[in-house]
This record gives C-alpha cells, sequence and structure tokens, in this order.
C-alpha cells in the first residue's frame, strides 16, 4: 500500500485492533483506537505504548462519536458493531469501512448477521471455524495478531504442571479428562482474572496450557501461550508446540493492508 493512511479502530476484543494499530503506527500510518472498557488492561497497556487510544462510553455515545470521528480517517474499522458498520458506510461511502467479528458475536448467529455485511467494503472473522461457504456472503479470515515481544519464552526450567482457565460455558470436569488422556501432569484451574501484562510470567511458569474444547479454534489465550514456550492442549485433543507464523504481527499487518489494496 502506497503511503500513509488514517485509521480509526472502534472497539475490540482481546486486544486484536490495537495491536494491528500499534504495528501499523510502527510503519508511519496515524490510528486511533476507541474503545469502551479495559477489563484485563490491554489498552491501557497499549496506550502506553503510544498508541493513541481513547476511552468512550457504551451505547449511543460510542456511535455518535464513531460518526463524528470516522470524517477524518480514510479507513474505519469496526469491532462486532455490525450495525455501526452499515450505517458508518451509507454516511461515507467513500471511506473504507470494515467490519470485524471475533467469536460470540457471530458463532450461532450468522444466518441472522447477513444484512449487516452487505454494506461494509469486507467482513473479517478472527478464527477460521467462523468461516462458511454456504452462508451467502463473503468473509475473510484474518489470523489473531501475537504481540511476540510481550508475550515471548524466556524460561527454560519450568513446573511440569498444567493450566486451565475456568470458563462459563465448559464443563471443567469434562477439559481436564480430555487433557489427561495425552498429557499425565497435575492440573490447575485458575479464574482468567490476570490481567494482560502478567500472563507472559504465568506462561514462562508452566509447561501446559488446556485451552477450550466448544469451540473448533485455538483461542488468543492459547496463542498467547505457545509464544511464551508453553505446550497447548488443544480443541482436538492434540498436543501443539509452536505458534503459527501467520499470527506473528508482522505477517497479520501484511495481510491486513493486501486486503485494503484490493477491497
Amino acid at each position: 500500500m502506497e503511503g500513509s493512511k488514517r485509521f480509526l479502530f472502534i472497539q475490540d476484543c482481546s486486544g486484536v485492533c490495537t495491536l494491528l494499530a500499534y504495528h501499523l503506527q510502527r510503519l508511519g500510518h496515524e490510528v486511533k483506537v476507541m474503545v469502551a472498557d479495559d477489563v484485563f488492561g490491554i489498552y491501557s497497556y497499549y496506550k502506553r505504548k503510544g498508541v493513541n487510544v481513547v476511552f468512550t462510553k457504551k451505547g449511543k455515545r460510542i456511535i455518535f462519536n464513531a460518526i463524528r470521528e470516522a470524517r477524518k480517517y480514510d479507513v474505519v474499522h469496526v469491532s462486532s458493531l455490525d450495525y455501526l458498520a452499515s450505517i458508518l458506510k451509507t454516511i461515507y461511502p467513500k471511506k473504507t469501512i470494515i467490519l470485524h467479528y471475533h467469536g460470540s458475536d457471530f458463532r450461532g448467529k450468522e444466518y441472522e448477521k447477513w444484512k449487516y455485511c452487505l454494506l461494509p467494503d469486507f467482513v473479517l472473522v478472527s478464527t477460521p471455524d467462523m468461516l462458511d461457504p454456504e452462508l451467502g456472503y463473503y468473509l475473510a479470515y484474518l489470523p489473531a495478531p501475537v504481540d511476540t515481544e510481550l508475550f515471548k519464552n524466556y524460561n527454560s526450567e519450568r513446573e511440569d504442571v498444567a493450566v486451565y482457565f475456568r470458563l462459563n460455558y465448559e464443563d471443567e470436569k469434562r477439559a481436564i479428562d480430555r487433557a489427561k488422556g495425552v498429557i499425565n501432569v497435575p492440573v490447575r484451574v485458575l479464574e482468567r482474572k490476570f490481567k494482560y501484562h502478567e500472563l507472559p510470567i504465568l506462561f514462562n511458569k508452566i509447561k501446559y496450557f488446556i485451552d477450550r474444547y466448544s469451540i473448533k479454534s485455538l483461542s488468543k489465550t492459547a496463542l498467547e501461550a505457545l509464544a511464551c514456550g508453553c505446550k497447548v492442549v488443544n480443541y482436538k485433543g492434540e498436543v501443539v508446540e509452536k505458534l503459527p507464523n501467520y499470527h506473528k504481527p508482522e505477517f497479520v499487518v501484511e495481510s491486513y493492508l493486501r486486503l485494503i489494496e484490493e477491497s
């Protein structure tokens, strides 16, 4: 893509878009990220790293702010708020408007969402299980980037244990029993209350991370564990040992810019 562009990211999930913004900024593009909450400290972390992150209220306020701010940007990237992406494309037909689904905002609702997927220039999904050729509208898979500067392997002396984060949509016992079929180590069940910057410390202390089994893709947390040198038990009951290159941010940003150029 020739020349620098101005990118506005509206809402996010697990820091996917904010990490994109961080690397786009490094390439000389102007970025701004608007988010409504920061439970795990992800957006505060990247704000400290120099990303222009702005916290805004939910509901009507974020819609009004988005419409006002969008006029200043070349590319407007909207996470989850599909109705807002359609509104923005109607108001600003010459701008590149991207709609991005990340998981529960789309899974199980695919046939309800088609009406929102027609106006944006293209629609992204964060995991390959969300692609469905029978839907009748086009979706593009953009792998979730992992911050390999933060999530990295720096400890070879690890405790021979596995960690599973308790999830309100999974059977904890079933998850552990499935994992014990392939790894013979003690399992610690923890609440997902760690701040973003604390996760690499945890992942560098343990040998295994047990990912969710109910969704047929690796979670972003599992990808971050892989980047830290953990072995991950995936949804298939298999042990994965290496972070795929296509989740490294430089590859994701390259794919992202190519999609925009081709749209």
